[in-house]
């Protein structure tokens, strides 16, 4: 167990011994859960490691419910060869204008600070943000949403990627008698990057060892080939670079009976303006987390499928399934050596997934205000592409335990 997740069960431990405060409403949940994954690059030898994912998430409600204080620690490693472990710091505080039975907005501040093992230390970043949201149903089965935020990122290591973000969505939700949920949701973003020149050579990783840290020498070293790569595989040039978003997304939820849901949704994006002025390396089962694997550099198609089942006792079990199909508009693809294709050819990737997992109350009556459940959960991940680095089969089992209050 890594330190900060030992802080945390030590803390929840002792927050449970005290009293709950009437000012304030405290909430606290802690994750430890090891895996086992095999990872089978295409032709090259199974790879199997042990990983682990855990964390600490926190909050207090106060003033009757209007404002909220969160912390959430997220920590882990990835099956990729090399020290690809990362350690992420969020906290946040919202207050809520206006009763909820009619139109009220949310006010929120955020920061982030994110720390990553050698294979892609020079990725270090930390943020800050600020959102505003408007909730307002006309109707009993009718809810609307808008908002807009804004996000600073800088990256200490690599100033070409220090970058501004602004967007807007709106959304429209509706219960049916039928029990259906129907949610569609357009968003709208732009980022700005810095842009500062940085010598990257294209097709020659190992000459900006500065710049790339241990994952700019092959899979052997770094997992994953190249830890930067340029945009069209050029060295990237001074002065701001700017890109946009279009995104939509459709999603059905049906409840299928007592304790049982199914859930559809389809997403699309695409891209526009200049681009992202490099994208950096990410490891194996890594993909569409919002800055390493920067959503303005693809256009996108994703569809996800899950069945949920909730039990009497409060276990729950679900099955989940999910395609991704990208194409970059501007990142090269790249060969064995780290060097771009012949033929200059753009990185295109489908991934596929298939999940199952269930969280099961351990020790129920026993505890008092604690409660604890077993994880376990099971996945199979299939990523295809064109880029050398990102043809792999991967398999995960995962037994741990989470304890909330």
């Amino acid at each position: 167990m890594t330190r900060p997740l030992a802080t945390a069960v030590i803390a929840l431990a002792m927050t449970s011994a005290l009293p709950r405060s009437s000012v304030a409403q405290v909430g606290l949940e802690v994750r430890v859960v090891p895996a086992f994954e095999s990872l089978s690059p295409e032709g090259s030898a199974q790879e199997s490691r042990g990983t682990i994912d855990g964390g600490l998430d926190a909050e207090a409600l106060f003033a009757s419910e209007r404002g909220r204080i969160s912390y959430t620690l997220d920590a882990g490693t990835f099956a990729t060869p090399g020290d690809w472990s990362f350690l992420q710091h969020d906290a946040a505080l919202t207050w809520r204008l206006g009763a909820t039975a009619g139109p009220h907005a949310f006010l929120g501040v955020s920061s982030t600070l994110r720390r990553n093992g050698d294979a892609w230390a020079a990725a270090d970043y930390d943020a800050v943000g600020a959102k505003a949201n408007v909730v307002w149903s006309p109707r009993s089965r009718l809810t609307l949403r808008t908002g807009v935020r804004a996000d600073a990122r800088r990256f200490g290591d690599l100033p070409p990627l220090d970058q501004v973000e602004g967007s807007g969505f709106v959304s429209i939700l509706a219960n049916l008698p039928s029990r259906t949920t129907l949610i569609g949701e357009v968003f709208l973003g732009g980022k700005s990057y810095a842009g500062e020149t940085i010598l990257v050579p294209s097709g020659d990783p190992a000459a900006a060892p500065e710049a790339q840290g241990e994952s700019g020498r092959g899979r052997g070293a770094g997992g994953m080939g190249p830890g930067l790569r340029p945009a069209g595989g050029l060295p990237v040039t001074e002065g701001d670079e700017s890109a946009g978003q279009f995104t939509w997304l459709v999603r059905a939820a049906q409840s299928l009976g007592p304790g049982t849901g199914l859930s559809l949704q389809y997403t699309r994006r695409s891209v526009f303006g200049s681009v992202p002025p490099v994208v950096v390396t990410t490891p194996a089962l890594l993909f569409e987390d919002g800055v390493y694997d920067d959503p303005y550099a693809s256009d996108a198609s994703a569809v996800r499928g899950v069945l949920k089942h909730v039990f009497a006792g409060g276990a729950q079990a679900e099955i989940e399934g999910y395609w991704l199909d990208k194409a970059y508009v501007s990142t090269v693809a790249l060969d064995e050596t780290g060097a771009p294709l012949p033929d200059g050819a753009l990185r295109s990737d489908a991934v596929w997934r298939a999940a199952a997992s269930a969280s099961v109350p351990v020790l129920g009556g026993r505890t008092g205000s604690v409660s604890l459940a077993l994880e376990m959960g099971w996945q199979y991940t299939r990523h295809r592409s064109n880029d050398a680095f990102y043809r792999y089969d991967a398999h995960g089992v995962r037994v741990g335990i989470s304890a909330t209050y």
